[in-house]
């Protein structure tokens, strides 16, 4: 049931898994604060969602990012770069996902 609330709202079965995972491993470190709890479904259900709306949120703020980045190096490309526009871009890239900064480290290598 977890997975198919977050593949729902993800539309991504392997996303959807990682975040079942988290919904329980959450769920396990907060098994004493669980006892009050009337409706436990509903409870998992609303943490999936949470769960879910947050990657999303993070896709979204990382894809902003890599945009912006875009944006700027397609700029940077056209003038000389600065020491100013070095440091800049070496924040934004810090600002990223592991994964995502090794996306954009790799794309401007090639």
């Amino acid at each position: 049931m977890v997975k198919r609330v977050a593949y729902y709202i993800i539309k991504d079965s392997v996303v959807a898994e990682d975040i079942a995972q988290d919904v329980f491993l959450k769920l396990w470190s907060k098994r004493n604060d669980l006892s009050g709890i009337q409706a436990l479904e509903a409870y998992v259900v609303q943490m999936t969602k949470n769960e879910a709306l947050g990657y999303l949120d993070t896709i979204k703020k990382e894809s902003n990012t890599l945009l912006s980045l875009q944006l700027d190096t397609s700029i940077a490309e056209t003038a000389p770069p600065t020491e100013e526009f070095r440091k800049t871009l070496e924040k934004a890239v810090s600002m990223l996902a592991p994964q995502c900064r090794l996306v954009f480290s790799l794309s401007r290598r090639l």
